[in-house]
């Protein structure tokens, strides 16, 4: 037994089709009070601002609907593409004017395929349409209201929770700092016993002659103790050395009689 189509179900496949876009089922071109509005079945406007693009649908679900409908020539003024949407097996590509696209449910009304491309058409919508789309059918969301004593409480918890982040955020820094003064003072430390060192090392270049104000005071260092090794005889440092050796040897004879008493 085969499946009866419904406008719902066409119209339930156009709604789906532009998920992503502006979608007014049962939309007018004007005022309700007035007799000389006209009803499309689904108006849809895609969203974008470079590419603007407003697409009326006109479902049909029989042959004898289709046949019969002498009224869609209205919407044309109302889109830039127009389209019949249609059951299977009710409308023929070739009987449709050039300003006219179809879609066609599938057998199984699951999905619609695109038969016949519309022509786009550059007009200018008319403002009573979007008018009526927004006064009529547009749902305008008011911001969230609270009420003054769920406020109160909500800045209180959030002042509490400031405070409480405040403390940790003092601690962590006040610890972060004290550590970097302990390092300060052991790199000043080091620094002043270095500075002691190098000043040792001056006052004992000044005794040697040294100028460290030249390029070169290593060089100069070199010099001086190169000089003194070549100022000295070999022959008076192997006396120095003998003399050294005897003297060694007198203490150690003078020092044996003063144990023994």
């Amino acid at each position: 037994m085969s499946q009866t189509v419904t406008a719902s179900m066409i119209l339930g496949l156009l709604r789906a089709r532009h998920s992503d876009d502006v979608f007014v089922d049962e939309c007018k071109d004007g005022p309700s009070q007035f007799d000389s509005y006209s009803r499309m079945d689904a108006w849809a406007m895609k969203k974008s601002w470079r590419h603007p693009l407003v697409i009326v649908y006109e479902i049909k679900v029989s042959r004898s609907d289709f046949l019969g409908d002498k009224k869609w020539p209205a919407y044309l003024p109302c889109c830039n593409e127009f389209y019949f949407a249609c059951a299977h097996g009710i409308v023929s590509p070739d009987e449709l004017p050039t300003e006219a696209g179809l879609l066609v449910g599938s057998r199984n009304t699951r999905r619609l395929h695109c038969k016949k491309k519309a022509a786009y058409r550059d007009v200018v919508i008319p403002e009573d349409v979007f008018r009526y789309i927004l006064f009529s059918r547009a749902r305008i969301t008011r911001e969230h209201v609270i009420e003054k004593g769920v406020y109160w409480r909500e800045f209180l918890e959030d002042r509490r929770d400031l405070e409480h982040v405040g403390h940790a955020v003092s601690r962590k820094l006040r610890a972060m700092i004290e550590q970097r003064i302990d390092e300060a003072e052991k790199v000043n430390k080091a620094l002043q016993k270095e500075v002691g060192n190098l000043e040792d090392v001056k006052q004992l270049c000044e005794r040697l002659g040294i100028d460290l104000r030249r390029y070169s005071p290593e060089w100069e260092v070199e010099r001086q103790i190169r000089a003194l090794q070549e100022a000295l005889p070999e022959k008076l440092i192997e006396d120095a050395q003998r003399l050294q050796k005897g003297l060694a040897a007198f203490l150690e004879r003078v020092e044996c009689p003063r144990q023994q008493n």
